[in-house]
């Protein structure tokens, strides 16, 4: 029996060959064409000195939640992420691969909007400043479970040590500033612990829009305060379900509900240097494919699997973006030429991709799907 842990995580990847039963069959590689519209950049303020916070009681045992590649202290001493290089046009073939599926059954009718028509709302800078770790845990992403690990999740993690930091990431009004103790604002009481919402002043399609900060260990601002972009507004923590300190970042549209939520990923504007990879995989019905996976191979290695990317699980609170509707998502992918894989209706399916540093690049993996852009 599996238990389904009901907290954040970070866990490290472990990318896999492509589940497919055409052992011999290599994909197809279509190039998908790039965005023209770039995205708008927010400036972060760096955070001036602050007196260190009170420590708040956790709820769970302490893990170290810092990728491989994060190995910072505290937030004086945390490397910052390098700007990456674009990779040059690859000319190896992939491997053809060769594990054996398991099955996955097909979901719900996926809206399909046009992407050639989508714009990037990158409105929301880092909640972070320049000196802590920037990049959220790519084995946790959002709409994913952990491999059936974890509780479906509704928003992304960031690893950074207790008491860094976490900053406003737009103009806004604190909406709640507490413990959710005695008020649900998540899955259960005592979920997220330590927490603030804020309400932006901008909204989307005249929509409202929220961004929450979960299991934090400090909190700085009062509901009703009013916050500019880059101000600190409360410190990393664990409270609440967490396993190891980081921040639970989440992106609510419509209403300040956890049935609401969208991918940070295609609000929070790239790394300097990174873009982000979203896209579609559905069946020839135009059904979801729940979980199934998506590699991702680096142009200079098409024998492994640099990352693996989950279809976003069935859940009520899980939405595609307005404008790109996409069922699977990196966010933060350096800047280059990556391949795409994944199985659908008992055939591998194959594109070639350009990531540019600060826009979205879209991909169609579904059967019939006419590539990306």
């Amino acid at each position: 029996m599996i238990v389904l842990l009901p907290g954040c995580v970070g866990i490290t990847d472990e990318p896999t060959a492509l589940p497919t039963e055409e052992a011999a069959a290599s994909p197809t590689w279509v190039t998908a064409s790039l965005p023209t519209s770039p995205s708008p950049t927010a400036t972060v303020t760096p955070s001036p000195a602050a007196a260190t916070p009170a420590p708040t009681a956790t709820a769970t045992p302490t893990a170290t939640a810092l990728p491989p590649t994060a190995t910072p202290t505290n937030t004086s001493t945390a490397t910052p992420i390098p700007t990456a290089t674009a990779s040059p046009t690859p000319t190896a073939t992939p491997r053809p691969p060769t594990a054996t599926p398991l099955p996955i059954r097909p979901g719900q009718l996926w809206p399909t909007p046009d992407a050639a028509q989508a714009t990037d709302h990158y409105w929301l800078a880092r909640p972070f400043g320049p000196e802590a770790y920037q990049i959220a845990a790519a084995t946790y992403l959002y709409g994913s479970t952990a491999k059936g690990k974890l509780r479906v999740h509704h928003g992304v993690d960031i690893p950074n040590p207790q008491g860094t930091e976490v900053l406003a990431v737009a103009p806004a009004s604190v909406l709640f500033a507490g413990s959710d103790v005695e008020v649900a604002i998540g899955a259960t009481l005592d979920f997220y612990g330590q927490l603030i919402v804020l309400l932006l002043d901008q909204t989307y399609r005249d929509q409202p829009l929220y961004v929450l900060y979960g299991h934090l260990s400090a909190i700085y601002v009062t509901q009703g305060d009013r916050v500019e972009t880059g101000q600190p507004i409360g410190a990393v923590g664990m409270t609440g379900i967490a396993m190891g300190p980081h921040l639970h970042l989440e992106v609510r549209l419509g209403g300040n509900s956890y049935e609401s939520t969208r991918s940070p990923g295609l609000w929070l504007e790239p790394w300097p240097g990174r873009g982000t990879i979203a896209g579609r995989l559905l069946d020839a019905e135009g059904r979801t494919l729940p979980e199934a996976s998506v590699l991702i191979y680096r142009a200079e290695d098409a024998e492994h699997p640099w990352r693996v990317v989950p279809v976003y699980a069935d859940d009520p609170g899980i939405h595609p973006d307005d404008e790109w509707g996409e069922n699977f998502l990196l966010a933060d992918v350096p800047a280059g030429h990556y391949r795409l894989a994944a199985r659908v209706d008992g055939r591998v399916v194959g594109r070639e991709v350009v990531v540019e540093a600060g826009k979205t690049t879209f991909v169609d993996l579904s059967s019939g799907g006419e590539g990306g852009r």
